[in-house]
């Protein structure tokens, strides 16, 4: 992948009302949308079996992220004030995320 998304914030604040995590999350959502699609890709279709390991490894790393992405949002959602509570499971989020874009990126590199 060409470019390397990161979510890096300066100050906790930024990430502490609903609204922005919530447009993070939507953001997140439409990029995991996007590289799953690049992932089903013959740009990406695997020469060995590792390769082919790798990809259904990342395949499925992109369902669970979209599935905690969807659960944090509703969440937020559903619940006033709940970007408190939902802050840990948010940067933990992230972090995954973030980690997931490297993954994909180097996986696409490879083949």
């Amino acid at each position: 992948m060409e470019q390397i998304l990161t979510a890096t914030f300066t100050k906790q604040e930024d990430i502490q009302t609903s609204e922005l995590q919530l447009q993070r999350l939507d953001r997140n959502l439409k990029d995991i949308g996007q590289l799953y699609a690049k992932l089903n890709s013959y740009m990406c279709e695997p020469q060995t079996y590792n390769q082919f390991l790798r990809l259904d490894e990342l395949k499925e790393e992109a369902k669970v992220l979209r599935d905690t992405n969807r659960s944090i949002s509703s969440k937020l959602r559903k619940e006033p004030n709940s970007a408190a509570l939902c802050y840990r499971l948010f940067l933990n989020y992230l972090q995954g995320f973030d980690v997931f874009v490297s993954d994909v990126a180097r996986y696409v590199k490879t083949v």
